[in-house]
């Protein structure tokens, strides 16, 4: 997203444009007023960028400091992709005209596309004049998100909401934040909108976790029926599907989603131990077991499920096959330091 500084009306990009108005040639002039300015900006309306830039020069070599020719050479340049030129061009102007309107735009464009720290001060002077500046508020919005100052995200996002509504990606960014902020009913409205809009595979999953984690299970359970049912489903949405399921409470969908998943994708480790500890949340330890089985043939050098599969051994006092794993595990795995409880479930089925 950024402006494009013009001598026309500037946009957004990926929020969508304002009109370029090249009709309004005599409004854009005034603005960057008088005689030579004039003929630059005729050759900017006719897109003849590089014949811009070298009468600009000209005006430039007997009036060094013409913020308003620095500014249409800024805009000449940046369309030629010289993007540092036109940088020092804009600062410049801004030098000799620190509230140009269309120097700080085309400052702000470049600071924000490079994601300089400058950005946001060119920013905020934009709105010192223009409070009320959707593109502004949008970008400024894009900018505290990645700064993680959600508060300040939400603020302008929604000040710019007609522009935000049109973006995915800025769509995105305040569905997060609202989300981190503890509003879910409007962080689920903003990923709902976006997956209506585009209804792909990735959009729908996010709205799954959003209405997951919100608990909202009937909702994310139907949001995520059309990719069940699609024979391009894959494990790992079947396995979401179980989560979801679970903690919903139907332990029975869930376990059938689950074989589902591990069917899917057979070398998933994360689908195993997902069954484990279904299994040791419903006392099925030697279910758990069967399956970490299968999975340990799947993936014999897999830690964490010699993991799981001890502590499943443990509930059925079978302490020293949960030793053996144990100490797999950590042999396999270091960080994974069980082991030294090994020993005491040893010493307890000693005693």
């Amino acid at each position: 997203m950024h402006y494009v500084a013009t001598c026309e009306s500037v946009g957004y990009q990926n929020v969508g444009h304002r009109s370029c108005c090249r009709s309004n040639a005599g409004g854009a002039s005034a603005q960057l007023a008088g005689g030579d300015a004039n003929t630059v900006a005729h050759e900017l309306q006719q897109n003849n960028n590089a014949q811009a830039v070298v009468i600009a020069d000209r005006i430039l070599t007997t009036r060094p400091s013409d913020c308003q020719v620095l500014t249409l050479r800024g805009i000449a340049l940046s369309r030629e992709g010289q993007v540092s030129d036109a940088q020092n061009s804009f600062e410049k102007a801004l030098e000799s005209c620190p509230d140009s309107l269309p120097a700080l735009e085309g400052a702000a464009q470049i600071a924000y596309a490079k994601r300089s720290a400058a950005a946001t001060g060119l920013l905020q002077r934009i709105l010192l004049q223009r409070p009320d500046d959707q593109t502004t508020h949008a970008m400024l919005g894009s900018l505290s998100f990645q700064h993680a100052d959600c508060a300040a995200a939400i603020e302008h996002f929604e000040r710019s909401l007609p522009l935000v509504q049109k973006s995915e990606e800025a769509q995105r960014e305040l569905g997060s934040c609202l989300f981190s902020q503890g509003d879910h009913p409007k962080a689920e409205e903003t990923f709902r909108r976006i997956a209506e809009q585009d209804p792909s595979e990735k959009n729908l999953l996010q709205l799954v976790m959003v209405e997951w984690k919100s608990k909202d299970f009937d909702a994310a359970l139907n949001t995520l029926q059309p990719l069940l049912t699609s024979s391009s489903g894959d494990g790992k949405t079947f396995a979401l599907a179980a989560q979801v399921a679970e903690e919903k409470g139907d332990t029975p969908r869930a376990v059938e989603w689950l074989h589902t998943a591990i069917l899917k994708d057979p070398s998933e480790t994360d689908n195993y131990l997902l069954f484990a500890t279904i299994s040791f949340n419903h006392a099925s330890y030697q279910v758990g077991i069967d399956v970490v089985n299968a999975g340990l043939r799947q993936s014999p050098n897999a830690a964490k499920l010699y993991l799981a599969r001890g502590v499943l051994q443990v509930q059925l006092s079978n302490y020293d096959a949960a030793v053996a794993d144990f100490e797999k595990a950590h042999a396999l795995d270091t960080k994974l330091s069980l082991c030294r409880r090994c020993h005491g479930y040893d010493s307890q089925s000693a005693a």
